[in-house]
C-alpha cells in the first residue's frame, strides 16, 4: 500500500534509528500476499480536504491530518490505525515592535518636532527583506498594513497587540525565521522596544520550531508541521493542522486515521461525514 499527498515524502528525513523498532502496526511484517493500495489527499475547490484510495479503504481520518502521504504492507482485511502523539508544536518564527505609542511621534517629545523626520525599519524573513519608512504621525494601524503590503516579498505577516506590532512567518519551523533591524528611529519618543529574539549587531531574529513527537510509537522526524516516521511495515509523512498548534495547550495523542487493505484492483469514492471526508 502507498500513500501520497500532500508535501513529497523524504524518506531521507527518517533516520535509521526511527527504523521500525518501536512500531505497533497491525499486521505481520512480510510482504507476501499483501495488496497494495493508494491514498492521495486533494483540496476542493470548497476547501475540504479529499482523501482518495485506491487497493485499500480509508475508515477514518482525524481532521487534524491535512496530509499524509508514505507506504503501508497490510494483507486484505488488515488494518492500519496509527496513533500519533504530539509532544512539542511546531512554532512559527515571532519577534515583536513595541513602539510604547498609538501613533509615532518623531524628533522629540513635541508632536511637530519630527515634521521632516523619518522611521526607517528593515524586516526579513525566510521570502527575502524589505526597507519601509514611515512619517512622524503614522498610526500603529497604517504600519502594520504598510508591512503586510510585502508579507509574499518577506514571508512575514504583522498584526497588533496593544502598542504593538507583532511580527510572524506565514509559515512553521526551523527554517522560519523573522528579523527587525531599527535602521534610522528619527528620534522617536519614547523609543521603540523590540522584543524576543537574538540581537547581533542590531539585528534582532526570532525562529521557528519543528513539531516533535511519534507515529504509531516510533520516534518522529519533525519538519514545519510535517511529522515523519518509519516503523516495521510503514513508512509515513502527516502533515498536521495548523489548528493543533495554534491552540496548543500541551502534548496530545489521537488516533491519525484507519486504512483497511483490500484488493489492489478496488477504489472506493469519498464520502463527507462530519466536515471530513471519509471512505466508506
Amino acid at each position: 500500500m502507498e500513500i501520497q499527498g500532500l508535501g513529497a515524502f523524504d524518506p531521507s528525513r527518517i533516520t535509521p534509528s526511527q527504523r521500525g523498532e518501536q512500531g505497533r502496526s497491525t499486521g505481520a511484517s512480510s510482504p507476501e500476499g499483501r495488496g497494495r493500495a493508494v491514498l492521495a489527499d486533494l483540496f476542493s475547490s470548497r476547501g475540504m480536504d479529499q482523501f482518495r484510495i485506491r487497493g485499500g479503504a480509508l475508515r477514518y481520518i482525524d481532521p487534524r491530518i491535512t496530509g499524509a502521504e508514505g507506504k503501508v504492507n497490510l494483507k486484505p482485511g488488515e488494518v492500519f490505525a496509527p496513533e500519533v502523539e504530539i509532544e512539542s508544536p511546531a512554532r512559527r518564527a515571532e519577534i515583536a515592535l513595541d513602539l510604547l505609542q498609538f501613533n509615532l511621534n518623531l524628533g522629540g517629545p513635541g508632536p511637530n518636532d519630527g515634521a521632516y523626520e523619518e522611521f526607517h525599519l528593515r524586516i526579513a524573513g525566510s521570502q527575502g527583506s524589505q526597507i519601509i519608512n514611515f512619517a512622524s504621525g503614522t498610526a500603529i494601524t497604517d504600519m502594520m498594513s504598510a508591512m503586510n503590503s510585502f508579507r509574499d516579498q518577506t514571508g512575514v505577516e504583522a498584526m497588533i497587540s496593544g502598542t504593538a506590532i507583532t511580527l510572524q512567518s506565514k509559515s512553521f519551523g526551523s527554517d522560519e525565521f523573522v528579523s527587525v533591524e531599527i535602521l534610522d528611529d528619527g528620534g522617536s519618543t519614547p523609543p521603540p522596544v523590540i522584543v524576543g529574539g537574538a540581537e547581533e549587531n542590531g539585528v534582532f531574529t526570532g525562529r521557528g520550531d519543528d513539531v516533535a513527537g511519534t507515529i504509531n510509537g516510533v520516534r518522529g522526524s519533525g519538519r514545519g508541521a510535517y511529522l515523519s516516521a518509519e516503523g516495521a511495515n510503514f513508512s509515513l509523512q502527516l502533515r498536521l493542522a495548523d489548528s493543533v498548534f495554534d491552540a496548543w495547550a500541551g502534548p496530545v495523542s489521537f488516533l491519525a486515521m484507519k486504512i483497511e487493505g483490500t484488493d489492489a484492483s478496488t477504489q472506493q469514492r469519498p464520502e463527507s461525514l462530519s466536515g471530513f471526508t471519509r471512505y466508506a
